[in-house]
């Protein structure tokens, strides 16, 4: 057998060796995730829908609209939790963890109470000041997780954090924070 023959059978065996290996750990991330979904929404009397064919994620759907899933950001498991507003336009915000990403356009926040953890990204004024009826949950998040992320559209408010989420207190700060900001009714931006 000649050496590149011997070298291509090493690297084509290694490269199986990676793919079973990166299957086997997706395959106990989707079972741990589920397993940890499900006795979330158990112990706090929510709905857990199982992965199925059109939806990649477990999901926790909550009381409140709220639905808490999965998702993967440039190959990043992340944790999302979700509500739509319930009072017409909800609040137009973005706010990053601060020192987590690289961020161009960041601006500190006017909340003194979440300045030291978080930055604006974008989003009106008077919106962003509506961050302080969540501003506990938010602080916890911020002491306990990497990447956190708030961003509102005006038609849903999103919380996404860095990995796959097992803590109950996490869960419920992100629901928490969610639904607090779902019932901000958001200022209408004039006609221009």
């Amino acid at each position: 057998m000649s050496a590149d023959v011997v070298l291509g059978a090493l690297v084509l065996g290694a490269t199986g060796l990676v793919a079973l290996f990166a299957g086997a750990d997706r395959g106990q991330t989707r079972r741990r995730a589920r397993e940890s979904f499900r006795a979330y929404a158990t112990s706090r009397s929510l709905r857990f829908e199982p992965a199925s064919a059109g939806q990649l994620s477990p999901r926790i759907l909550g009381a409140e609209g709220d639905t808490t899933e999965l998702y993967r950001l440039g190959g990043v498991l992340r944790t999302r939790t979700s509500s739509v507003p319930r009072n017409g336009r909800g609040l137009v915000l973005s706010v990053a963890q601060r020192g987590q990403f690289e961020l161009g356009d960041s601006a500190p926040l006017s909340l003194a109470v979440l300045a030291e953890d978080y930055v604006r990204t974008g989003g009106t004024a008077t919106d962003l000041d509506r961050l302080e009826v969540a501003a506990d949950p938010l602080l916890l998040l911020a002491s306990r997780r990497r990447e956190v992320w708030l961003v509102g559209d005006g038609a849903s408010i999103a919380l996404s954090w860095r990995g796959l989420e097992r803590d109950p207190q996490i869960l419920d700060a992100a629901r928490a924070t969610v639904i607090a900001l779902a019932a901000e009714r958001g200022t209408p931006d004039p006609y221009r």
